[in-house]
């Protein structure tokens, strides 16, 4: 702790060591003090947008930086070919760290931000009892206070309005409308909003539900979690979500949908093979997991996301990604499905892993722009784009293992197309064909050890 306020207060004195001669010092203040918290309450995203929209304000002196802070702050700067500097720092706060990325021009103003976390915390306890049970096992669950928290969602302007982002197809959404719009003037929905450029705060409100359950009518920490995200959006708004379940009778309406539930739980681990993505991927990485969770919901969206927690030794993996519609599917379709729980899963593997490499990865990949052309922040950095590349790439891997030659190329022509087109990862399609062919010469190489290639060739591509 002592350590986390010590780098706060270094962070606060580095944002106000040179000050634009047009802004007052109060206005510095409040800008400043609005990044610390973010930082604090792990609203990242938050942080990064704050720099940008007030670049004008913050200003960031390097030689300072380099005399006073280089044992704590692990930073880095320099010019790539658009000639605008990159400054890398390494920030431990507490059990995450912190990788902040500022790009700014050549008068030092801030012109964009990333700000990626290291999701692998030890924030939970986990019994003798409760390892004995779970060791080995793939879990797939719909918890009760986490299927409250995405009704919330669902009922939230933004959930009402876009037509895509949940899924309002079948009965299940329509009996949500039905029972819970009459509880949308609830005063929880005045704190509680998402949008598409701002979605860490679902999330976090959606991951950090596991870490709580209902006794009787009191929403309470488990015995298991502590928080999954640092972002304590739940927590700030416990009461008021309490409050809603109660007038809103949630909890009658969900042991009504137990059916709905088990059902699409069944429906998961029928059609899901994911016993044979955890054997592969585990000959394939030197990292191990004792349990799989898979945490799906009949209105989920496609933001799908993923997690590591470790105590005491013991493993786990969290996959929140989207149930499936219908038992009525084929091959390419089951195949699709897949992907979507894959590319969560294999983050585990693969971030890791590159997180030995990342100084490497940032001198291959000098210019975000010839790589990712997405319109938000979330994949903005060498490093993000680096794993998404390599984790959507690995799909296709482990595809070519297990699927016949037509399907495996129908499934590599809609995977190469959606990540070079519709997720703007634009050199994806030249990087999975020289990605399989390096994994059909690899010999006796796990996919770990074919990391330095891998690199190599995003650095002479790069020119």
């Amino acid at each position: 702790m002592k350590k986390t306020i010590l780098i706060v207060y270094l962070l606060l004195y580095i944002i106000l060591f040179s000050i634009n001669a047009g802004a007052n010092d109060q206005d510095i203040l409040v800008i400043s003090e609005k990044f610390i918290n973010y930082l604090q309450n792990g609203q990242f995203i938050e942080a990064a947008r704050l720099c940008e929209e007030k670049s004008e304000e913050l200003r960031l002196n390097w030689k300072d930086i380099t005399d006073n802070f280089g044992d704590l702050i692990n930073y880095q700067m320099e010019k790539n070919k658009s000639k605008s500097n990159t400054v890398e720092a390494t920030l431990a706060f507490e059990k995450q760290t912190v990788y902040m990325t500022f790009f700014f021009n050549e008068d030092n103003i801030i012109i964009s931000t990333q700000i990626d976390v290291n999701p692998y915390v030890e924030d939970s306890i986990y019994s003798k009892k409760y390892i004995r049970e779970n060791k080995g096992k793939v879990l797939v669950q719909t918890p009760e206070v986490f299927e409250l928290t995405n009704i919330i969602l669902v009922m939230t302007d933004f959930g009402i309005k876009d037509p895509t982002y949940f899924n309002k197809r079948g009965v299940y959404y329509n009996q949500i409308i039905k029972h819970f719009t009459k509880y949308r003037n609830h005063p929880l929905f005045t704190k509680i909003n998402f949008s598409r450029e701002n979605m860490f705060n679902y999330l976090a409100l959606r991951s950090n539900s596991l870490a709580y359950h209902f006794n009787e009518d009191k929403i309470v920490k488990n015995e298991v979690y502590f928080k999954i995200m640092a972002n304590e959006i739940f927590l700030e708004n416990i009461d008021l979500i309490e409050d809603f379940a109660k007038v809103s009778n949630f909890r009658s309406f969900y042991n009504k949908n137990k059916e709905v539930y088990n059902t699409a739980i069944q429906l998961y681990k029928t059609t899901i093979p994911v016993e044979q993505m955890w054997v592969w991927l585990e000959e394939q990485f030197p990292i191990k997991y004792d349990t799989y969770k898979i945490i799906i919901s009949p209105v989920r969206s496609p933001t799908n996301n993923t997690y590591r927690l470790v105590q005491a030794g013991f493993k786990k993996c969290f996959m929140f990604v989207p149930s499936i519609g219908s038992a009525d599917i084929g091959s390419l379709e089951e195949a699709l499905l897949s992907r979507a729980l894959f590319t969560e899963v294999v983050h585990n593997y693969v971030n890791p892993t590159t997180d030995k490499y990342r100084s490497n990865v940032n001198s291959a990949i000098k210019n975000i722009k010839k790589w990712n052309k997405q319109k938000y922040h979330y994949y903005q950095s060498p490093y993000a784009t680096f794993n998404e590349y390599v984790t959507w790439g690995t799909f296709l891997l482990y595809a070519y293992d297990h699927y016949e030659q037509d399907l495996f190329l129908k499934v590599k022509e809609r995977v190469v197309r959606q990540m070079t087109f519709n997720r703007a990862f634009i050199r994806f399609d030249h990087f999975a064909d020289f990605y399989l062919e390096l994994y059909q010469n690899r010999g006796n190489k796990k996919i770990s050890d074919l990391y330095p290639e891998i690199i190599t060739w995003f650095a002479s591509y790069s020119i």
